[in-house]
């Protein structure tokens, strides 16, 4: 048997920034949990130019996306807006998200899994999953 979860919001923080400071200056990113967004951070992330808020899953995403509405911040117009997991409720209101494959990522997984029990610890390869982006009306 097999209990597939989730990444967890720090290891998705980690994954974004680590592929963010690549390509760009790490002051250039902020990190925020849900639990300590405010609206002064939001107001805040809506002044500056190219504001983009991107939650670690479609669910926060949209929660952000109400709170931009009753704040009047326009979506995409100051702030765009990203989730991460394709869920279906904001494919239906138009969310933003990266998806990718759940079966492909559990194969992936017990793939690695086998050859690490077959082969020892230096069989524990980097796995990359492609990611698929759904635009919606929030980018």
């Amino acid at each position: 048997p097999a209990l597939l979860a989730p990444a967890t919001s720090a290891e998705r923080w980690a994954g974004a920034r680590a592929s963010w400071i690549q390509a760009r200056p790490l002051h250039t990113i902020t990190h925020c949990g849900i639990e300590e967004l405010t609206d002064e951070h939001l107001r805040a992330f809506a002044a500056q130019p190219d504001g983009a808020i991107f939650g670690s899953n479609d669910q926060a995403a949209m929660h952000v996306w109400h709170r931009l509405a009753r704040l009047g911040i326009a979506i995409p117009g100051q702030v765009r807006l990203s989730g991460f997991d394709g869920d279906a409720y904001g494919d239906q209101v138009g969310l933003t998200t990266a998806m990718f494959d759940p079966e492909r990522l559990a194969a992936a997984a017990i793939d690695t899994l086998e050859r690490c029990w077959n082969e020892g610890r230096e069989a524990n390869p980097e796995v990359r999953i492609p990611v698929k982006i759904r635009i919606g009306e929030t980018s």
